[in-house]
């Protein structure tokens, strides 16, 4: 008889065991399950595909603001983190009229470098220092298509700054935006 109770005791345990498994596991795929079927049957529109959608086009959206320069409101996307920076514009294929790009530094009075990698259309750069336009890099066109990035013409201020606002090329000339404007950031910082 005590051979018969040990081996029932044995299962008894090895049950145990299974069944603390099972009710760890049951609930777990029946989460999956519920969450497979939601997301399923929500509608296309409302699905957010991080392989598609470009994470820091979606932070740039979300940070537009509105900068003031010789009465000309300029909608602007404001980039402050490195990968922002350096995508900048790039890839897009066009900018909007009275639309921009803010470029914010972790420094301020210094000598960053621009390029026009994987730009498809002209910009003009403005260089500003103190609230005040410094320098206007005018209609800088996309570089051709076979230019490797050693070969990319970089673009530096001639003297330090604070920020950068790209907006379309001739957008300058158009508004008469000239060195010395007075730039207004207080809506966008």
């Amino acid at each position: 008889m005590k051979e018969e109770y040990e081996t029932v005791h044995i299962y008894e345990g090895l049950i145990k065991k299974n069944f603390n498994v099972l009710m760890i596991l049951i609930p777990s795929l029946v989460f999956v399950l519920v969450l497979g079927i939601y997301i399923l049957n929500k509608p296309k529109d409302q699905v957010i595909s991080v392989e598609r959608e470009n994470p820091v086009a979606l932070q740039a959206q979300d940070a537009r603001k509105l900068i003031i320069i010789n009465g000309n409101e300029i909608e602007v996307e404001v980039v402050d983190d490195e990968i922002g920076r350096r995508e900048g514009l790039s890839g897009r294929e066009v900018l909007e009229d009275n639309k921009g790009m803010l470029f914010v530094f972790e420094a301020i009075n210094f000598k960053p470098a621009f390029w026009m990698k994987d730009m498809l259309f002209p910009i003009d750069i403005i260089w500003v220092n103190d609230g005040v336009i410094t320098q206007i890099d005018k209609n800088i066109g996309p570089p051709e298509t076979v230019t490797s990035d050693e070969d990319l013409r970089l673009y530096l201020p001639n003297d330090e700054i604070d920020y950068v606002i790209e907006v379309n090329g001739g957008f300058c000339d158009r508004m008469m935006i000239r060195t010395g404007d007075s730039v207004d950031l207080s809506q966008a910082l």
